[in-house]
């Protein structure tokens, strides 16, 4: 397969590929939509076009909604368990239990529809393991709370009851010293602040001496004092240590975690690929929604039909403007290779070039068409093309000499399973020069039975 990158620039076929990433949900699935390319042939673009068929008709059933949970990013969490002794943090697990719970999402539902869906049960099917990572997740995690249980282990519960309880008692206190200075005026507006997990009086600092304490800081001005209340000391000592404790079993229990998943974690590849890979499905058949994108079908000969064929990207644009657009017929066949497009300038020649060319693109990548559902396509190994001004001050190339250049290379690498889009060829020199020289270079493609738009 040939991805020639100047004629993705010259169909605008990047701009498409942006479009379709803004609907993906997880960054590598947009980061895929950025960079898509032809499939391998015809047979796997075939499959490709069954599993969307399967999903935009779920789609378009009211009474279904196909899964489409974000692939959450778990390459840090992967990493860690490649580490013999690395432990996951909290926030790394919770991304781990977000992807299998959507990874379940999508499996359940496959299983549930896998006789009227059967395509996207077989895409499904090869995932396993996802009941036994998940058992050993959410046997420490909340998956409410998104933290770890507090009976995770009988240690955790004890520590966790004991901070309850002393933190109860801490506010107790604090609300007596609190009420004691408010009716004595010993307090600012604000009354209290919170630092270092401690609450604190905001005293003005005039009447610091008359609150026993410990003194925390002082405002900006200098205006308040912030003290800790003298009951609240050996408590708050006691909860700081309770909270270390807690964060020391936090790790173990974390650490066994890591021990369990490990041996996992070729199952949280598979789930993170196939969210992945669904998350950018799931997006094309959005994205074929707003242009009203459509499956044709397509022929194993070098034959197509394209009935009302409508530029996506130029459909969309009218529609913010509440302009029609136009669709055109085009067919190609072995019998008639070459489409010549003339017309006065101005008339649309060349978006009925770039129509052909980014339709082809489209397609061969997997995206469904804006075109009647009675057109048909075909398969072509490269697509090269030659759009527009291209002359390049920094290479000190002309309009014509990067003509020659780009036609060279045509020539080089075209054949007969190649699409070639040419506009004007031949135009930006002397025109019996130009032409005489076109016409060569017509001949020679020719020759070479490629299929020309020009």
């Amino acid at each position: 397969m040939n991805f020639d990158q100047q004629s993705n620039k010259d169909l605008e076929f990047d701009v498409v590929c942006e479009l379709l990433s803004t609907f993906c949900k997880s960054q590598k699935a947009k980061a895929n939509a950025m960079r898509l390319s032809f499939f391998d042939g015809p047979d796997q673009l075939e499959k490709e076009f069954e599993l969307l068929t399967e999903i935009q008709t779920i789609h378009n059933d009211d009474r279904l909604s196909f899964p489409h949970p974000n692939a959450e990013d778990i390459d840090t969490a992967l990493n860690i368990l490649r580490i013999e002794n690395g432990v996951l943090i909290l926030s790394e697990l919770v991304k781990v239990y977000s992807l299998c719970q959507g990874t379940k999402l999508l499996i359940d539902f496959a299983r549930n529809q896998k006789e009227n869906y059967p395509v996207i049960y077989k895409a499904c099917e090869h995932i396993t393991g996802i009941k036994d990572v998940l058992k050993i997740i959410t046997e420490v995690l909340d998956t409410k709370k998104l933290d770890i249980k507090d009976d995770a282990t009988p240690r955790l519960l004890a520590i966790r009851r004991k901070m309850k309880a002393n933190k109860s008692e801490i506010n107790k206190n604090f609300e007596k010293a609190l009420r004691r200075c408010k009716q004595d005026e010993l307090l600012g507006d604000s009354e209290e602040s919170y630092l270092e997990n401690r609450r604190l009086l905001a005293v003005l600092s005039q009447y610091k001496k008359r609150v026993p304490g410990k003194i925390y800081g002082v405002s900006a001005k200098g205006t308040y004092t912030y003290i800790e209340p003298q009951e609240s000391v050996f408590l708050n000592k006691e909860q700081e240590q309770l909270r270390m404790d807690e964060s020391n079993e936090i790790f173990m229990i974390l650490e066994q975690v890591t021990l369990n998943l490990r041996s996992e974690k070729n199952h949280l590849k598979a789930f993170q690929r196939l969210l992945i890979r669904f998350d950018l499905l799931s997006a094309k058949v959005l994205f074929a929604k707003t242009y009203n994108g459509i499956r044709p079908s397509l022929n194993k000969a070098k034959r197509m039909h394209w009935n009302n064929a409508i530029h996506p990207l130029l459909y969309l644009q009218n529609q913010t403007q509440n302009v029609d657009t136009i669709g055109q017929e085009m067919e190609l066949n072995e019998e008639g290779r070459f489409l010549v497009i003339s017309g006065p300038n101005a008339g649309g020649k060349s978006i009925t070039l770039k129509t052909a060319g980014l339709l082809q693109m489209m397609f061969q990548c997997g995206l469904f068409l804006s075109m009647d559902e009675n057109s048909s396509c075909t398969w072509f190994n490269q697509i090269f093309s030659d759009i527009g001004d291209n002359q390049s001050i920094e290479n000190q190339l002309s309009t014509y000499s990067y003509r020659l250049n780009r036609m060279n290379f045509f020539l080089e690498n075209a054949n007969a399973e190649t699409l070639l889009l040419l506009d004007e060829f031949g135009s930006g020199s002397d025109p019996e020069l130009g032409g005489a020289i076109a016409e060569v270079f017509y001949m020679e493609l020719y020759e070479k039975t490629i299929t020309i738009v020009e």
